[in-house]
C-alpha cells in the first residue's frame, strides 16, 4: 500500500501576498499588517505604514497567492506618490526618487526594478 504524506502550509508561513490580474500583471505586498477589504466588486489592499492603497476590480483579478519573496513585477502606476529606489536588472542601486514619475524622468532608456517599502515593480523607460 502506498502512503502519501502531505506537507501543510499556513498563511503566516509566508512574507508576501501576490495578486495576479487577468492581463498577467503582478503585485506582491508584505503581509505584515496588511489590511484587505471588499466593497462593490473591488478588492482594496492597504499595506502597513503606507498612505495609499491598491484597488483591484474583482472580475479582472485572476488569482492571489502567498509567497516567500517579492519577485512579482508589474508597472508602477504613474500617479503613485510612494518613494522608490531604482535598481538595474543586475541589482545595482541607481538612486532614490520621490515617486515613479520622477524616476522615469531621470532614468535613461531601459528596464529597471523599482522598490517601495513593501512592493517591487518593473519600469520600462522608452
Amino acid at each position: 500500500m502506498f502512503v502519501m504524506g502531505m506537507v501543510g502550509a499556513k498563511a503566516y508561513d509566508y512574507s508576501y501576498l501576490t495578486f495576479e490580474a487577468s492581463d498577467g500583471s503582478l503585485v506582491a505586498v508584505s503581509v505584515d499588517g496588511l489590511t484587505i477589504s471588499v466593497s462593490d466588486a473591488t478588492l482594496v489592499v492597504t499595506p502597513k505604514g503606507e498612505d495609499s492603497s491598491y484597488t483591484f476590480v474583482l472580475s479582472s483579478l485572476s488569482k492571489m497567492y502567498f509567497t516567500d519573496d517579492a519577485t512579482a513585477l508589474q508597472p508602477l502606476a504613474a500617479n503613485s506618490d510612494l518613494e522608490v529606489k531604482a535598481y538595474t536588472t543586475d541589482g545595482i542601486l541607481l538612486g532614490t526618487y520621490a515617486n515613479a514619475a520622477a524616476a522615469k524622468a531621470a532614468l535613461s532608456k531601459g528596464v529597471y526594478v523599482l522598490k517601495t517599502k513593501s512592493l517591487t515593480f518593473k519600469l520600462s523607460v522608452r
